[in-house]
């Protein structure tokens, strides 16, 4: 499973609140991407969300950085193939957008079919994206991502930001395990996991 209020069609409150930290920070240079479209969806997202500065928004900064550096020096050695799984309303697949990249964004439906939604309405969609609608608890992913093409004897680039606290242990088990089935020599996998958590700051979503 991923995060999200399954009462609400629209963004999670931590997604806003992840958007609208996001669109403040200082984002790694892109050499070919769209960042604007990036911003754009950030913000739709965001909403009226206020932005505190805080340890969570420390947080934040460090996570997107890493996450960002870790997407361009992927791409920057050659691989060609990113899967963003729990994507939610992350945009790499915009901000650092080359030719010949190809990025699968994975989440549940009715947060793909809102974003997707938003993007189009902002016209940032981008040809180069796969878009994927899974449950991570029910679905095959490994499967699902075949089925859309993706080359799984080329390098890949995983990531699994802000979503592993929201992962029951066998199902963050069976998802490693059908992510290695599909993993290219030379692939890698970026994950972020918390090693504290309090009540009041648990890991955020992307």
């Amino acid at each position: 499973r991923t995060l999200g209020d399954v009462k609400h069609p629209g963004p999670s409150t931590t997604a806003r609140r992840v958007a609208a930290h996001r669109v403040t920070l200082t984002r790694l240079a892109s050499s070919s991407g769209r960042p604007g479209d990036d911003d754009a969806l950030g913000r739709d997202v965001a909403g009226d969300a206020i932005v505190e500065d805080g340890r969570m928004h420390r947080y934040l900064e460090a996570r997107t950085a890493f996450f960002d550096a870790v997407v361009v020096e992927a791409l920057d050695a050659g691989l060609r193939q990113v899967v963003v799984l729990g994507a939610g309303y992350d945009a790499r697949s915009l901000r650092y957008a080359r030719d010949g990249v190809r990025f699968f964004e994975v989440d549940l439906a009715r947060t793909q079919d809102d974003k997707l939604a938003r993007l189009a309405r902002l016209k940032a969609q981008s040809v180069e994206v796969v878009n994927l609608a899974a449950d991570f608890a029910t679905d095959p992913i490994d499967g699902l991502l075949s089925d859309a093409w993706l080359d799984a004897g080329s390098p890949t680039l995983f990531v699994l930001e802000g979503v592993v606290a929201y992962l029951d242990y066998d199902v963050l088990s069976s998802l490693l395990v059908m992510v290695r089935g599909v993993a290219g020599d030379g692939s890698r996998f970026a994950v972020s996991v918390g090693v504290e958590r309090r009540d009041d700051e648990v890991e955020a979503a992307a």
